[in-house]
């Protein structure tokens, strides 16, 4: 008779995952699926400041250290990454500065993609995982990192966990403006890590059309810095609607909540874009860098406006028709 090695139950398992929030997103299935697996395991996340927010709202985790950049991260953010069991460091494909601060935790199982084919191993990890394909979505390719724990159930779980404080600042801000002839809200998400491949002219036009023909109060998402905020204000003016107004949001959780009451945002940024399929919010992306299937949204009320090289800028009424298009299968 065979015997099933079966891997032991961590007692205390650490997931690494560095870089922006929609990275973080991307990660939400693995902890779900880690806590499924391991319903008593402590689970705790070390990320960059730009994922905390997420990992936070993640009702896996249980605790979320915040890693330090520099010259002396690696040295600084080891001491606080000591005392597990296992340690999955999460990224697309092998990073060396990752397994470097996975190998110093001097945790016992360090899971992490491996070096390409025919490369010299590695020994920064116990359990190194064969790489992806190329064009795999992201979430997948997350997933594959649960193989050495013996982790079956790789349901693709989105759940966020609010705090209450955010759905009250929601209602809030939705209730000040709101007027009975709004039919839904809109997000225009102006501030991302994306340029939005609009003119400023043709997308107050687009605002404009929201409020004016669809009946929707229009929110200009900005970030709280004063350029981000002059950048809406001037928007806001140009769009010519009083159905339109700047919002500014302290943090994503509560942008999220925002969303969540929201019945379309659109936006060229995909980490926004994965808030949305995370609050189940329909969607008009402006796809415009970045490999695709990798990175896209999966929210079957999400739709993409694809730019390809030879087209910088996308048509407004190609957008226009996205819209009502979204609007109307929501």
């Amino acid at each position: 008779m065979e015997i099933q090695n079966t891997p032991p139950t961590p007692q205390r398992l650490l997931v690494i995952r560095r870089n922006r929030m929609g990275d973080m997103i991307c990660t939400v299935p693995l902890l779900h699926a880690l806590r499924r697996r391991f319903p008593l395991t402590h689970i705790a996340v070390a990320c960059d400041r730009e994922g905390a927010p997420i990992a936070r709202a993640c009702p896996a985790v249980n605790h979320v250290h915040v890693l330090t950049r520099g010259w002396l991260s690696l040295a600084v953010n080891v001491l606080h990454l000591r005392g597990y069991d296992a340690v999955i460091a999460v990224k697309g494909g092998f990073d060396r500065r990752l397994g470097m601060l996975a190998r110093l935790t001097d945790t016992p199982m360090r899971i992490g993609f491996h070096h390409a084919a025919g490369q010299r191993p590695s020994k920064l990890y116990s359990h190194p995982v064969p790489l992806p394909p190329a064009q795999e979505h992201q979430v997948d390719t997350c997933l594959r990192l649960l193989a050495p724990l013996g982790v079956t159930d790789l349901a693709a779980d989105f759940t966020l966990r609010l705090p209450d404080e955010t759905t009250a600042f929601a209602l809030e801000t939705i209730r000040a403006h709101r007027q009975p002839q709004h039919r839904f809200v809109v997000v225009v998400n102006a501030s991302s890590n994306r340029e939005f491949p609009l003119p400023e002219k043709q997308l107050a036009a687009l605002i404009h059309r929201l409020a004016e023909e669809l009946h929707a109060l229009v929110a200009i998402s900005s970030l709280p810095s004063e350029g981000e905020r002059a950048k809406a204000q001037h928007l806001a003016r140009a769009a010519k609607s009083n159905s339109v107004f700047v919002l500014e949001t302290p943090s994503p959780l509560h942008l999220s909540a925002v969303l969540a009451q929201s019945g379309l945002v659109i936006t060229p940024e995909g980490g926004v874009g994965h808030l949305a399929a995370a609050m189940g919010t329909p969607a008009v992306i402006l796809w415009s860098e970045g490999p695709f299937e990798k990175w896209r949204t999966r929210a079957e009320n999400h739709r993409f406006v694809r730019l390809d090289g030879k087209e910088a800028k996308p048509s407004p009424e190609a957008i226009w028709q996205t819209v009502l298009e979204t609007v109307k299968g929501a």
